[in-house]
């Protein structure tokens, strides 16, 4: 009887970790992909770094103090502000990040 438990017992253990971990994966993934469908709906067009406004490039030095700037580029919202995204280098690995024209971070309407 005990050689049908424990290994019933183990296979029940194993499984509830793997739904576990497959349930946080989608988690992240929603909360990502709903992030993206948000900014998707502004036209982002390419700009030179260099013409980015200052309170931008202020804001990026101060929140990531490491990292450089690659690429640029800006979107009208619908009430006729821009907002910029940016690409940062950072330890070697990039990362995109979106701010409004005055500095602040970017967050879409839900």
């Amino acid at each position: 009887m005990k050689k049908v438990i424990i290994p019933l017992v183990l296979v029940f253990a194993l499984g509830t970790g793997y739904v576990s971990n497959a349930a946080n994966s989608v988690s992240k993934n929603m909360k990502t992909s709903s992030v993206l469908q948000m900014q998707s709906d502004l036209k982002f067009v390419s700009v030179d770094v260099a013409d980015l406004p200052e309170a931008v490039t202020t804001a990026v030095s101060n929140d990531y103090k490491d990292a450089t700037i690659s690429q640029a580029s800006v979107a009208t919202t619908e009430d006729g502000s821009k907002v910029y995204q940016v690409v940062l280098q950072l330890n070697g690995q990039s990362m995109t990040v979106t701010y409004n024209e005055d500095g602040s971070k970017y967050e879409p309407e839900s």
